[in-house]
């Protein structure tokens, strides 16, 4: 009977003996069929190929794959098919099951599912993967709404933990399933959830599995268990590093907070605190009701709502300030400074500031609002709702931005115009870009730049380059500058310097400077023979004529003789000059109020100078009386209206706004803040002290802040 048959070692032309002393056989047809040892034929060489969809070719138990009319099927040593050949894929799975897929009805995809020896479907056609585990369980995945999610099944296809995940593996004895924004849960193999929150990363290490959440790292075992909890700055093998414990105090409240982080800085725009962890930020200073005992992070405060997000499921929710939940549930959640845009099932929807949905429809993306109208993009175009969710302009822009008032920028088949919401095209879009600036339009073609007024009159247009928006200077070729005034007058760029003072504008040709209003008239021309304007205060511009410091008034009628070595600006109706190397005070009248005497003076603020003889430095009122004796290292005039006074050992003390010592220069360091509190280094150590002198922290501390309504303090 071997005379029939060619038998092929697998070393030269792929055939394969098998440890049982099984090997496939080769007809010289190039079918393939089976012989035992003895080399008996117990699969007659009949079939295209035998072994499996992967290429391998090893028996399982007493069978093996067969493939015949482009499919593939079971069959034993015996010669007798298990299933028909019905399999676009078959595979070994495990010592029982196999792997099989078939095609899809209305397409090429291949859905996989598991079956015994006798064709029973133990684990339903529908999957994309399948991979076995630990414990007889399976990581499948399979397309849901367009996306790959992966579950965790056992052998009798129950569901153990269900396919909400984008990724999930097997690592130690635990089940890492990711989720949105490539953030983790942690499973044991029966699919309990052995941490109760979201992890940020998670690597295998020689100690185990090292998680980090929201800055945050710990250690686990290969079983779930910790060696740390969740809580440290870092950790090199078994040695874990904390971070520093602050507490924080309320002033307007008894209440007080700890937390593990490096720092804690407060964020004056929205009131809010903020602990840095690592490189992550956590929002701090939210209500008990939405906080405590929860596992919960301030993402916005103001305007008496709170936006939070859920670690440990990652949703986000709109509450009232007082707790009281608005609406809940969602995968993000936007803040506009009129709406808040919630992200639901992978739909953009408006929310408004009473906490209420504003129509019934969701969207692909949303802009920011504009005159209470909403930018939405639909069906790949952009259009405006209003504030009631009413379509106010159709989708079917490329791009819209807000325009002013009741108009808006929109982009049309690749270029730029100007609409009103409630009618007609302002400007035909056909410009590369538009934005906006001092009520002016500002369309570009190429390398021109055409103006418009809100009304959509060109007013003119620019062949030079705009290289400042916010003073609207113009730059020539020649390096000349020229300026556009807020009511759309152009001055030529044919000027050497322009510059911003007060209300007015300075442009400087040759050796002299002009000075202009807002509006484009003279305040006065070169005609003054003004060399430079230094600044403009108290109805004066401090100018140079002729290289002295004078001042001249609005019209450029010289006020004050340009006698002067140097000066600086009036404030509080007295200017400080330098004349013959020393300093004084003037007034507006050029009346010599205090003789020329100083080396340094700064302008007067709250009826104090500081002056400086030598070295030293001292305070004067505005009779020219020392108030503080000159005689001190430095003087500096602080926010809070105080002054930092620091001795010749570098010693600091505090003196206020009438030269009075609140505390002689007997500390460290001494900082100044608005809550009429002082924080002071003593030796190293920090405490806090009131203006009277007396102690409300003691000097026990590191590192002490005063942010907003809040006391920092680092243990």
């Amino acid at each position: 009977m071997l005379e029939k048959y060619l038998v092929i070692l697998l070393f030269l032309f792929g055939s394969y003996t098998y440890a049982n002393g099984f090997e496939i056989i080769i007809s010289p047809g190039g079918y393939q069929g089976i012989a035992d040892a003895q080399g008996e034929v117990v699969i007659p060489a009949v079939y295209e190929q035998l072994g499996w969809s992967d290429g391998s070719s090893e028996i399982l138990g007493d069978a093996i794959g067969y493939f015949e009319n482009n499919r593939w099927g079971l069959i034993n040593l015996k010669s007798k098919k298990l299933t028909s050949a019905n399999y676009t894929i078959l595979l070994p799975f495990d010592a029982e099951l196999y792997e099989a897929g078939i095609t899809g009805r209305f397409t090429n995809q291949v859905f996989r599912g598991l079956i015994d020896s006798k064709s029973k479907v133990l684990l339903d056609f529908k999957y994309f993967t399948i991979e076995r585990i630990e414990e007889g369980k399976i990581i499948a995945s399979e397309y849901i709404d367009g996306q790959l999610k992966y579950a965790l099944l056992n052998r009798e296809s129950e569901m153990i933990i269900p396919a909400d995940f984008s990724f999930m593996r097997q690592m130690g004895m635990v089940v890492v399933a990711q989720g949105m924004q490539q953030k983790s849960r942690i499973f044991d193999l029966e699919g309990n959830l052995l941490i109760d929150r979201w992890i940020d990363q998670i690597q295998e290490t020689p100690d185990g599995l090292l998680v980090s959440s929201e800055g945050y790292y710990g250690l686990l075992d290969l079983d779930g268990g910790y060696f740390h909890h969740i809580k440290y700055k870092k950790i090199d093998g078994e040695r874990a590093e904390s971070f520093p414990e602050w507490e924080i105090r309320s002033f307007s409240s008894q209440v007080t907070q700890d937390i593990l982080c490096d720092s804690v800085s407060f964020d004056s725009n929205e009131g809010l605190l903020i602990a840095h962890v690592n490189n992550v930020e956590h929002i701090l200073g939210a209500s008990d009701k939405v906080f405590q005992g929860k596992n919960n992070s301030l993402k916005y405060i103001g305007q008496g709502f709170l936006v939070i997000k859920d670690l440990s499921t990652a949703k986000w929710a709109i509450h009232k300030t007082d707790g009281r939940e608005v609406a809940a549930n969602f995968d993000s959640v936007v803040v506009d400074p009129t709406f808040f845009y919630v992200l639901d099932q992978s739909k953009w929807k408006i929310y408004n500031r009473f906490g209420r949905q504003i129509g019934n429809r969701g969207f692909q993306e949303l802009g920011d609002s504009h005159n209470g109208f909403i930018p939405v993009r639909f069906a790949g175009y952009w259009g405006w709702v209003d504030f009631q969710g009413d379509i106010i302009v159709k989708n079917k822009y490329d791009a819209v931005q807000a325009g002013m008032e009741d108009q808006f920028l929109a982009k049309n088949f690749g270029s730029w115009g100007i609409r009103q919401f409630y009618g007609d095209w302002l400007v035909m879009p056909r410009y590369d870009s538009i934005y906006i600036t001092h009520e002016l339009y500002f369309a570009q073609k190429g390398k021109a730049t055409h103006v418009f007024d809100r009304e959509g009159r060109r007013l003119f247009t620019l062949s030079d380059e705009v290289i400042n928006t916010d003073l609207l200077l113009v730059k020539g070729d020649d390096h000349k500058f020229g300026l556009i005034l807020s009511g759309g007058n152009y001055i030529e760029p044919i000027y050497e310097e322009i510059q911003k003072h007060g209300d007015f504008y300075e442009l400087k040709g040759g050796k002299r400077a002009m000075v202009l209003k807002m509006d484009g008239s003279e305040a006065f021309g070169y005609e003054a023979e003004v060399q430079d304007v230094i600044s403009f205060s108290e109805g004066y511009f401090h100018v140079i004529m002729e290289g002295k410091h004078g001042f001249v008034d609005t019209n450029g009628k010289l006020r004050i003789a340009n006698r002067y070595d140097s000066a600086q600006f009036f404030n509080e109706g007295m200017a400080p000059v330098k004349l013959m190397g020393k300093w004084g005070f003037i007034g507006p009248y050029e009346n010599l109020l205090i003789q020329p005497f100083y080396q340094y003076s700064s302008t007067f603020q709250e009826g104090l100078a500081i002056v400086q003889i030598d070295d030293l430095y001292g305070l004067l009122d505005k009779s020219g009386k020392e108030i503080i004796q000159i005689k001190w290292k430095k003087i500096e005039r602080l926010a809070t209206g105080n002054y930092l006074v620091i001795d010749e050992n570098g010693k600091e003390g505090i003196a206020n706004e009438h030269g009075r010592f609140l505390l002689r220069p007997n500390y460290n360091k001494i900082t100044d803040t608005t809550k009429d509190l002082l924080i002071v280094n003593r030796s190293g150590k920090i405490g806090v002290m009131d203006y009277t002198g007396l102690q409300q922290i003691p000097f026990d501390y590191s590192e002490i802040k005063i942010e907003g309504d809040y006391i920092l303090i680092r243990k």
